[in-house]
């Protein structure tokens, strides 16, 4: 299971800055951006995706969880504890999507 990324600004890995500006600039104008530019854009945005998920999911109250989940808020907690994770979000979330 994955733990959510750290809160913090959405910037592209420091290799890929320039190609993803780049790729910006030419949608932006209209023209086609090249493979690499290309490449660089969808690792940019599917992190940024993923990060954007990661926030959706930590802001669904625990009343939804637990409706979601089928279960008790005390077994979810437990769950989570017995995992040592940080937020039991993210349990949660594996506990619904593996329909449990």
């Amino acid at each position: 299971m994955r733990s959510p990324p750290p809160q913090s600004p959405v910037q592209p890995a420091p290799a890929d800055r320039e190609l993803v500006s780049r790729a910006y600039r030419k949608v932006m104008d209209g023209q086609k951006p090249t493979r690499e530019e290309q490449a660089a854009l969808q690792r940019f945005e599917k992190s940024k995706e993923e990060r954007l998920r990661w926030q959706y999911y930590a802001a669904i109250p625990q009343k939804h969880w637990r409706m979601m989940s089928g279960r008790q808020t005390k077994v979810i907690n437990e769950q989570a504890a017995r995992c040592n994770t940080r937020e039991s979000h993210s349990l949660r979330l594996v506990n619904h999507q593996r329909g449990q």
